[in-house]
């Protein structure tokens, strides 16, 4: 378990590294960016996310020895209070196959349920791109379920939870993206077992790996949105002058989207044009 917290750790710090110099170095060949008399930047504030998970039992505790994890899934939602500092809170659910009952107690499926809240801060690498990092701490229960030859019994188990997550985003519309989100679980629970069992059934640890959609609004500058404008008409132009057959699927999809904002401008700015 350690070696996999150690690996967790070391990885996020490499990550963070990479992306931070990747942004000091855009932020250095931006101009707009380096003005000092240019605007303040636009930040987000706020993202709700929806996501699919996969949970990986490790450690050789009573889950990391017996369960078998599958797909789960969950949603939470965030503030940013301050530039890319934000807090939030989110709730999934994951559900694991119990292979030996005879070392864990007579049931053969669970369901696990997590609630808590998290802080982070997020790096802002590209208009596409974003990598966060957050700690979170909250309430845990696994339900545990008989099935009807060991008597159709339901039972639970709850605890404590800390996490430690990070996640890549990538933009691909108008307030949407796609979340990757890799993350390293421990929990602590209150479970009554023998004096000489009782390590085994104290803690449970699991890595997890999701991937889902975000929705955000983001506040940006006027420099920014401008900044914003000018390359999203220029792609526009490009992608028009090109045969649709010779695009690829995502230049396809991008110039979809991009036809489908500009007519929404066009609508806003004529019912403003309208006005008296």
């Amino acid at each position: 378990m350690l070696s996999i917290t150690r690996s967790f750790f070391i990885t996020c710090l490499l990550v963070l590294g990479v992306f931070n110099q990747s942004t000091a170095q855009e932020q250095d060949n931006d101009p707009v960016l380096n003005d000092s008399t240019s605007e303040d930047e636009g930040r987000r504030i706020f993202a709700f996310d929806w996501y699919l998970q996969q949970p990986i039992p490790t450690g050789d505790s009573f889950v990391g020895s017996n369960f078998t994890g599958r797909l789960g899934f969950g949603t939470g939602l965030q503030f940013y209070p301050y530039k890319n500092v934000y807090l939030g809170g989110a709730l999934n659910f994951d559900y694991f196959k119990n292979d030996n009952p005879l070392d864990t107690g007579t049931y053969d499926r669970s369901h696990r349920f997590n609630a808590y809240f998290f802080a982070g801060y997020e790096f802002v690498l590209h208009n596409k791109f974003r990598v966060g990092v957050d700690v979170g701490y909250g309430y845990t229960q696994f339900r545990n379920r008989q099935s009807p030859e060991q008597g159709n019994g339901v039972f639970r188990d709850s605890g404590s939870l800390l996490k430690f997550r990070s996640a890549l985003e990538y933009h691909f519309a108008d307030s949407f993206s796609m979340v990757l989100s890799p993350s390293f679980e421990q929990g602590f629970y209150d479970i009554k077992a023998s004096p000489n069992l009782i390590e085994n059934f104290e803690t449970a640890s699991f890595f997890t790996l999701s991937l889902g959609v975000r929705y955000h609004v983001d506040n940006l500058s006027n420099a920014q949105r401008s900044r914003q404008i000018i390359t999203e008409d220029q792609e526009l132009k490009d992608l028009l002058s090109r045969d649709h057959d010779d695009l690829s699927i995502s230049e396809k999809r991008r110039k979809y989207f991009l036809l489908k904002k500009q007519k929404r401008i066009n609508r806003r700015n004529a019912r403003r044009s309208n006005l008296p």
